[in-house]
């Protein structure tokens, strides 16, 4: 079962993404990881590691903190 965390992080990332107009296709790319892992981020059916998580937050030029929050 997902966290609130995890799902109100993934819900953040999408935002974010599409306020910055790239596709998951885009920013998977970017990332470095496989689309349907973004897809599982996104709706909050992955937890990623901090790493990710900071990477995620550089392509997005946003903070981690603001993601997480």
């Amino acid at each position: 079962m997902a966290s609130e965390l995890q799902v109100s992080f993934g819900e953040n990332v999408r935002e974010r993404r599409v306020a910055l107009k790239l596709t998951q296709i885009e920013l998977a790319e970017k990332l470095k990881i496989r689309q349907s892992t973004l897809s599982d981020i996104e709706n909050g059916r992955h937890a990623p590691t901090l790493a990710t998580v900071e990477k995620i937050a550089k392509v997005l030029k946003t903070t981690a903190k603001t993601l997480l929050s």
